[in-house]
């Protein structure tokens, strides 16, 4: 088809038009995104295909529409603002007036990215290098998108349309990153990946659709009935609330992947909850909750009294207890290993001396910790409380030099730098630290360290015990080669799976049970080190993992972020003299590891645990449990879930604030995160709600959400020299 540039020469394109042309390339920019969903979601969960696609495009019409008539108008006034300038200058104000929005824009955004101690050495520049970067790269394609448009309405199409396929293609690239790496960590940074992938699409379909209409007056009516199609699916949505009910009912299966569709579906709940209540507007998440107890009819979420009052243990089980405990004076040793599963750790073909160490301990089945991360779990562990970013005088490792206990720990250096800058109150009165990366790195903060450490800790441990043993002490053994299980170098990876046969065709990553596998070896040496010095009748041992490591789950490789069992069921293993061996089933909490250990400590151990002793699960006809047993999962910034395990049946009610939709899950199933039965069970979903709402770990407030906040506040209280 020939063109006709007299007839359509630059600026005559009437505003009508324009507006059409934005809305259409953004609905087809909507399609784009939930084609890409389509790809994330392909081999995962089961999806009501059907259903799903309808409304995933009827959402994507709808919010594309509307993003498309606001782009438009921010347009229209940038160029009115603009147009005083002569033609040759007001394109390159216009770019660079959008730079500079951008960029800043994206400041919390690189804030966020660039954030933690390790980050600190390079935040200077990293920051302003990072907003600087996308602005001029957005500015640059606005100024693309703009020539090529006026090249198609010069009738001079071929290089514009190249320039519209390259737009694609790196809109696609884009979305690939967003949707494949770091999935979940960086929810700004996914967030400005999808804003840069959508301003790909939109500028290639806009001169795409600019090619069309151009020469074919025909299409321009077509972009307009299109967009006005679009527009009253707007107005529907808007104005009749029955139809936005049976989009987001239709729709709520999503949030068990959220992607692109479950992304968008919670920004426009969000923006309706703040447009029916601007001035009580509370943030995206609280509104969520908002929701949640007009939904359920809540009567209330403020925190039940229960979890203030004092654990008080009846006289004639404390009596039982004490039948336990029949010496006050045992020593207490803790081999503690960051990110191990319960399902490694349960393995005899991974971890055969903790196998045999079960045989000779009280084995807890059904431990959970309090988070799916180090920050969640391990204040929870030693301060016996689920409330982690206080510092309490409870804390186990207070309370065992209170009572004139020596405390040490052996651990990574890489581990000992991340603690002592994160959570100062985790602290002994000797710290035996083993190098795990060369000191002239600058890049290890937490994670890329890479040298294993297991075994130089033993041997401190043992030393440290040889010289101790008349003593009565605290050693903790921190292992933390299982959370660095990526990092740890090649050659000794290989040396350690030839030394310990370890297969490579298994469940598990390899190198992950390679690693477990040399822990487990060391784990032993320990053992038969505390019998050749003659201590085993005179320490408690406790083996117990904070959290485990998603290993490629839905595209998640590490930990936090969600609660599924291979994150927060961990193992729990204790041997103390004169307890008899025993697996107990009985679902436990890690919170309940500081009253148990700090009953060995002292004949009048604190009562303000939000835990209870492990040896209560030993007694017949014991009291039913006190409190529930609840957790919660975080980004490095921001609380993301929370969750509860019944204590009468398998289920797990996990609630997603992104959502504010409780999911429920059967523990016993052979995949326990995989289908959510909440609809099956109403009457349970309900009965975990209401006492999830009620618990420490539901947020009430806006600073309940900001962990990062949370984590100076307890690093300062820490600090602070006593009154």
């Amino acid at each position: 088809m020939a063109y006709a540039p007299a007839a359509f020469e630059l600026g005559n394109l009437r505003a009508l038009d324009r507006a059409a042309r934005t809305v259409v390339a953004a609905t087809l920019t909507g399609l784009l995104f939930v084609a890409a969903d389509a790809f994330r979601r392909a081999g995962g969960r089961f999806l009501p295909a059907g259903r799903h696609f309808v409304y995933a495009i009827l959402l994507y019409v709808v919010v594309a529409a509307a993003v498309g008539a606001l782009l438009f108008g921010l347009g229209e006034l940038a160029d009115r603002v603009t147009r005083r300038l002569n033609e040759r200058a007001r394109p390159w104000a216009v770019a660079l007036a959008m730079a500079a929005l951008v960029a800043w824009v994206a400041i919390p955004t690189a804030r966020s990215t660039f954030s933690g101690a390790k980050a600190e050495r390079i935040a200077s520049w990293a920051v302003p290098t990072m907003c600087v970067s996308i602005g001029l790269c957005v500015a640059l394609l606005f100024g693309l998108s703009r020539w090529a448009v006026r090249r198609v309405e010069q009738a001079r199409p071929r290089l514009a349309l190249g320039f519209a396929l390259v737009a694609l293609g790196l809109g696609a690239a884009l979305s690939y990153v967003d949707l494949t790496v770091y999935v979940a960590l960086y929810a700004k940074l996914h967030a400005l990946l999808e804003v840069l992938a959508a301003l790909c699409w939109l500028s290639a379909f806009v001169i795409v659709l600019s090619a069309w209409a151009v020469p074919w007056p025909r299409g321009r009516r077509v972009l307009r009935v299109l967009s006005m199609c679009a527009g009253l699916c707007v107005v529907i949505f808007v104005a009749v609330p029955p139809a936005r009910a049976q989009l987001e009912v239709s729709l709520r299966h999503v949030w068990l992947e959220p992607a692109y569709v479950g992304r968008v579906l919670g920004r426009t709940q969000s923006v309706r909850a703040f447009l029916a209540n601007p001035r009580g507007w509370r943030g995206a998440e609280l509104s969520r909750m908002d929701q949640l107890k007009e939904r359920f009819d809540l009567a209330t979420t403020a925190l039940h009294p229960h979890w203030d009052e004092p654990h008080t243990t009846p006289p004639a089980v404390r009596a039982r207890l004490d039948a336990l405990r029949p010496r006050k004076d045992l020593s207490v040793i803790v081999f503690y290993v960051d990110t191990l599963r319960f399902d490694a750790a349960t393995d005899p073909t991974i971890m055969p001396n903790l196998a045999r160490f079960s045989s000779q301990s009280v084995t807890f089945t059904n431990a959970y910790a309090a988070g799916s991360d180090t920050m969640r779990s391990l204040p929870a562990l030693t301060g016996g409380s689920y409330e982690v970013g206080a510092v309490r005088d409870e804390d186990v490792l207070r309370v065992a030099e209170k009572n004139g206990m020596k405390t040490a720990v052996t651990m990574a250096l890489s581990a000992h730098e991340f603690l002592a800058k994160l959570r100062p109150t985790f602290r002994f009165q000797e710290s035996l630290t083993v190098e795990d990366y060369a000191r002239e790195r600058t890049d290890v903060w937490g994670y890329g360290a890479d040298r294993a450490t297991a075994g130089p800790m033993v041997d401190r441990a043992l030393e440290w015990l040889r010289l101790n043993k008349d003593e009565r002490y605290l050693l903790w053994l921190f292992n933390f080669d299982q959370h660095n299980w990526r990092e740890i170098e090649s050659k000794w990876v290989y040396s350690a799976a030839e030394k310990y046969r370890v297969p490579d065709e298994a469940p598990m990553n390899w190198r992950y049970r390679v690693v477990a596998r040399a822990i487990d070896a060391e784990f032993g040496r320990l053992l038969s080190g505390i019998d050749s010095l003659g201590l085993r009748d005179d320490v408690v041992v406790l083996f117990v993992s904070d959290h485990g490591e998603a290993l490629g789950r839905d595209g998640f490789w590490v930990h936090s972020i969600f609660l599924w069992e291979s994150l927060v069921r961990v193992p729990l293993l204790m041997r103390a003299p004169g307890i008899q061996p025993k697996v107990v089933y009985d679902p436990v909490s890690l919170v309940d590891v500081a009253p148990t250990l700090a009953n060995y400590m002292t004949a009048n151990p604190p009562t303000a645990y939000h835990g209870e002793d492990l040896l209560l699960t030993l007694i017949p006809k014991r009291p039913p449990r006190r409190l529930p047993i609840v957790m919660a999962s975080a980004s490095h910034e921001n609380l993301l879930r929370v969750g509860i395990r019944d204590l009468k049946s398998p289920f797990k009610l996990v609630l997603p604030l992104e959502s504010g939709a409780p999911e429920l899950y059967d523990a016993t199933d052979r995949d326990p995160d995989w289908v959510n039965v909440a609809d099956e069970h109403p009457e349970k979903t309900l009965e975990l709600l209401g006492q999830l709402v009620r618990s420490p770990v539901f947020p009430r407030s806006q600073a309940d959400l900001d962990v990062r906040a949370q984590a100076r506040a307890a690093v300062e209280t820490a600090r602070r020299p006593p009154p």
